[in-house]
């Protein structure tokens, strides 16, 4: 499975990842990791403690006695709720608005991530009985909030203004170590699945939703208008159908392969107004060929100053690293620009089969914030790798395969899909060319 490690985000996220309404339904039954936990807790022997600590005092004596007769199951762990929260991660229930997600406390620190994207952030918190404040990535980040308690592990979160968020114990484990599939991972799963089981119309839709805490409902509609419904399993990828059948054995986690999902990301781009007035889907620029290898983060950042990119759009001086997509042997590199911010993108591995026929088999890159990034691609001539889909807002799809006409020697413009539909070509005002070392 994959293995999440949370992201250090900027402060408008952790709104994102505490905000919750209030009134969600209830969580699932406690786990028997809960179950185990909380019967360590042996309210007979807290009592025969202090009935021997009675002995040898007075007044304060009668008070913890008194305490004990009344609240045995309230104060099975009261030191617990004083100063910290058992270590350990809980799933915090949270609707449909802002998603579920899941906490890690030890001791005074730790970190909430959320199961749809995958994104966290850290946190150190205090502790005082059932009031709690959160400190987001500084002291200075102040979230209140109140703990409601039940046998010494807190059961749900009340934050002062966002609302509540019901909490559920999974275990004494972490957050690098929780293994689950987000949302994102989740499509790209279904899409090469389909792609390489069913023979149904393209494109295919995929569109996921939370039915329980591990069970995603998966919507796919087929070029042709018709649908289906699945059902995978957030931590173990287990997929079935709308009947129960179990589709791909123990899962399908198999056609998750080295796919780019990079951070959250939102350059200003002015190029893009440019590409709308030719009424393209998305501009792209070929940079040159390049050795097939993959290369250090500066070789890139050399090649878009030396052609002056650049200095014509500030944001590509500051790439992220996770911005850089596409197959390992490819010799061109071109950069790919969305006509809109908020286009989604996914790139594909093109391989022949046992026809001859080049077809879209591994998803390699996938975004959903329209942000330019660099592809690497095509380690000959004759048989381009890769395809660049790009899905608008309401789910039109436009689709290219990244190639340099032999007649010309610029790029093929010329779109998959639709047909007549071309891209940008953004090299002709930017021409160059940069040879491999």
């Amino acid at each position: 499975m994959k293995l999440h490690r949370p992201a250090f985000l900027c402060a408008a996220l952790v709104l994102a990842l505490t905000s919750c309404q209030s009134g969600t339904a209830a969580p699932a039954s406690t786990t028997e990791n809960t179950t185990a936990a909380v019967s360590g807790n042996d309210t007979a022997e807290i009592t025969t403690t202090t009935a021997s600590v009675s002995e040898e005092t007075t007044v304060q004596t009668t008070t913890t006695a008194e305490t004990t007769d009344t609240a045995e199951i309230t104060s099975a762990v009261p030191e617990q709720q004083s100063d910290s929260i058992p270590n350990g991660v809980y799933w915090a229930h949270c609707g449909a608005q802002w998603g579920d997600r899941y906490y890690e406390f030890n001791e005074t620190g730790g970190a909430v991530i959320n199961q749809e994207s995958g994104i966290g952030a850290p946190f150190t918190y205090e502790l005082n009985g059932e009031d709690i404040v959160f400190h987001f990535f500084s002291a200075d980040d102040n979230s209140p909030a109140k703990l409601k308690f039940e046998n010494g592990y807190p059961t749900l979160i009340s934050f002062e203004f966002e609302g509540d968020q019901q909490l559920e114990y999974m275990g004494d484990t972490s957050i690098d170590e929780l293994k689950f599939y987000n949302d994102m991972e989740i499509s790209a799963m279904m899409r090469n699945y389909l792609r390489a089981t069913v023979s149904g119309p393209e494109p295919f839709t995929v569109v996921t939703s939370d039915t329980a805490n591990e069970l995603i409902e998966t919507y796919v509609q087929f070029g042709d208008g018709s649908t289906e419904t699945y059902y995978v399993d957030r931590f173990t990828s287990t997929c079935t159908d709308a009947d129960g059948n179990i589709l791909m054995g123990m899962g399908i986690d198999e056609y998750l392969e080295k796919t780019v999902y990079p951070k959250p990301w939102d350059p200003a781009v002015i190029q893009q107004q440019v590409i709308f007035d030719n009424d393209a889907p998305l501009g792209a620029a070929f940079l040159g060929r390049i050795e097939w290898f993959t290369k250090p983060r500066p070789y890139y950042d050399q090649i878009l100053e030396q052609l002056g990119w650049t200095e014509n759009m500030d944001c590509l001086a500051e790439l992220p690293d996770d911005r850089i997509a596409g197959s390992i042997t490819g010799q061109q590199l071109y950069l790919i620009v969305p006509q809109q911010p908020d286009m989604s993108v996914v790139v594909w591995k093109k391989e022949l089969n046992p026809d001859g026929e080049l077809e879209n088999t591994t998803e390699l890159y996938y975004s959903d914030d329209g942000a330019p990034f660099l592809l690497k691609c095509n380690s000959n001539e004759i048989y381009p790798d890769v395809c660049v889909e790009i899905y608008t807002h309401d789910g039109q799809l436009s689709s290219w395969t990244p190639q340099i006409s032999g007649e010309s020697g610029h790029i093929v413009t010329a779109l998959d899909e639709p047909e007549g539909g071309a891209v940008y070509d953004m090299t002709i005002a930017y021409a160059g060319d940069v040879q491999s070392d």
